[in-house]
């Protein structure tokens, strides 16, 4: 006849098992993102000049470039931030005709078919915001002072496939400030869908969610046991 103490140890060695063979499973499931952990990269505007970022999304050089320039105070000149696809790799999310990259919120699904969004040709400069010539002030309502919202991109992965991803960016009011690339990440299946601020795959069958439901449970149980004992 078993007692109290072995079945506690036989359930305390299930119980490990079990969070090891959950463990195994996230990690197998994640395994197609990409994800470039807490970056908080500034670009300032330039004078004149325009300042640059470059952004390589999935390691195979630049994909993105962002430009920020100021306004002109003494001429007509009017301030902007833009993002550059690379010539042949890359290319983005645009908002539909306005022809301006797209300012996602996280969970919008970036794929194919990115309705209503459509995909930007590459190697063309995409507006994001413009600067007032007379005060700096903001003037597109698509990327001015906005915190947290995410590009939409696509790399090339060759035979007409391609790489989705996302880039996570805050901007400021004026063009005196500074933008922050906070992150990014891609999927290295071809072809497959990304959430904008998506780290980590869905477990198959219920996802990550379902998974951590499981673990709860089992914890709850491991607990009451050990009240028994």
């Amino acid at each position: 006849m078993m007692s109290t103490e072995d079945t506690k140890f036989t359930f305390d060695r299930s119980l490990v098992a079990y969070a090891l063979a959950s463990g195994a499973v996230a990690s197998t499931a994640s395994g197609a993102i990409v994800y470039s952990g807490a970056q908080n990269l500034s670009l300032t505007s330039g004078s004149g000049t325009a300042n640059t970022l470059d952004i390589d999304v999935n390691g195979g050089g630049t994909d993105f470039t962002l430009s920020f320039l100021a306004h002109d105070p003494a001429g007509p000149t009017v301030g902007s931030l833009r993002i550059q696809s690379s010539a042949t790799a890359a290319s983005l999310a645009t908002s539909g005709n306005k022809n301006v990259a797209a300012a996602l919120s996280a969970g919008n699904s970036i794929s194919s078919t990115p309705s209503p969004l459509q995909w930007g040709m590459t190697s063309q400069s995409k507006l994001m915001t413009e600067f007032d010539a007379s005060t700096g002030a903001a003037l597109s309502d698509e990327w001015g002072n906005v915190s947290n919202k995410y590009i939409g991109g696509r790399m090339d992965a060759g035979s007409g496939q391609f790489y989705y991803g996302w880039i996570q960016i805050s901007t400021p009011s004026s063009d005196a400030g500074t933008v922050i690339v906070h992150d990014w990440a891609y999927d290295s299946t071809a072809d497959q869908s990304i959430l904008a601020g998506q780290t980590v795959s869905a477990v198959p069958g219920g996802g990550a969610m379902a998974l951590f439901s499981l673990g709860a449970s089992g914890l709850g149980r491991w607990r009451n046991r050990k009240r028994m004992g």
